[in-house]
């Protein structure tokens, strides 16, 4: 038997189908390269080219690993954009760019006012019904998200006296690392208080506020986002800190 007999056969994928299956829902549970989708072969081809030159610069210690974290920010905030420019946003999404928003103006100075919270990135406490389903695992909601992840808009609500610590981050479609190591980068609850404490707002409200993006965006604009603004003016909120995830 030849040396060849005995290997197993490989299969030959292109880049782009191999960026594809980085793709929350293709068996990875890292959300860290999904922006490869946005890209044509040639552009991912340059993209690992880079990487392997910065890893290389780190292990022969020419450069730190600021380096690649800065390298993979300016990459991801490119891919976005083209993905932008190429309309390659998942499918069900509004068309990019959105319409600007219907700003607000302040009745009162900030240092007079009640703020809240509101996130898109899935946080939520323990006693509060998860976003992932009974009997799946953070790993197995980002494979399988049409099977283990809530995608109906459900608002969670925090007392504003909620302790940090104990906030659950469950959103599978953006790297939650940064928010698991300091939940204030997600949802800023310690941060808030701390403006109010100096003065620099009036108060905190009673509560903040807290759901997933990734959900049907038909029901979040015309059922649950007008219903969720009247619940939140009524308790209290003059402004809100929109915190997208």
């Amino acid at each position: 038997m030849s040396q060849a007999d005995r290997e197993p056969a490989s299969e030959s994928i292109s880049l782009h189908e191999f960026a594809g299956s980085l793709m929350p829902g293709a068996g990875r549970t890292d959300n860290l390269f999904k922006f490869l989708g946005n890209l044509d072969e040639p552009e991912i081809a340059a993209f690992f080219s880079g990487l392997f030159a910065i890893s290389r610069q780190i292990v022969d210690r020419e450069a730190d690993a600021a380096a690649l974290e800065t390298y993979l920010l300016e990459q991801e905030t490119r891919a976005r954009t083209l993905g932008v420019e190429r309309k390659r946003a998942p499918a069900g999404l509004p068309d990019a760019p959105l319409p600007a928003p219907a700003w607000a103006t302040l009745k009162q100075p900030l240092s007079e006012t009640r703020v809240a919270i509101v996130s898109t990135g899935a946080i939520r406490r323990p006693v509060d019904q998860p976003y992932i389903a009974e009997g799946y695992s953070y790993e197995q909601a980002v494979a399988s998200p049409a099977k283990a992840y809530d995608r109906n808009p459900a608002l969670r609500v925090i007392p504003t006296g909620t302790d940090a610590s104990e906030l659950l981050v469950e959103h599978i479609a953006y790297d939650i690392g940064a928010a698991l190591r300091d939940v204030n980068v997600i949802f800023p609850i310690e941060r808030l208080r701390e403006l109010a404490a100096s003065g620099e707002i009036g108060a905190t409200t009673d509560n903040h506020y807290a759901f997933s993006g990734l959900t049907n965006l038909k029901r979040l604009t015309e059922e649950a986002a007008p219903a969720w603004a009247e619940q939140i003016i009524a308790d209290g909120a003059q402004a809100v800190v929109l915190v997208p995830g």
